[in-house]
C-alpha cells in the first residue's frame, strides 16, 4: 500500500519519527515501510480564517470556500452547504 502523511507547522520531518508514531497508534505495522519522498508546501492552509463569519450580513454575494469556515475539506464541504441553503 502507499500512505501519505500531513504535519502541519513543523519545518523538519524525520520520517522514522513519523513512522514510530503511526506505529504506536497499534492500527499499521511500518517495520517494513520505506519513506519515499517528503515535499514540504509552504501556505498548504491558510494562516487565518473567520469561522462563519464570512457571510454575515450579505444579501447579494455569497462566499463558500474553506477559507470562510476551517482550513480544511470538512470545511469547505460546509461552506457550499451554507451556500447553498442562502440561496435555495
Amino acid at each position: 500500500g502507499l500512505f501519505s502523511v500531513n504535519i502541519l507547522d513543523v519545518d523538519e520531518v524525520d520520517p522514522n519519527e513519523i513512522l514510530d508514531e503511526i506505529q504506536s497508534w497499534g492500527q499499521f505495522d511500518t517495520r517494513d515501510w520505506k519513506h519515499i519522498a517528503t515535499y514540504p508546501i509552504r501556505y498548504a492552509q491558510p494562516d487565518s480564517f473567520s469561522q462563519g463569519h464570512f457571510n454575515q450580513n450579505t444579501k447579494r454575494i455569497i462566499f463558500a470556500g474553506d477559507y470562510t469556515q476551517t482550513p480544511s475539506i470538512e470545511g469547505a464541504m460546509r461552506s457550499g452547504e451554507i451556500a447553498a441553503s442562502k440561496i435555495s
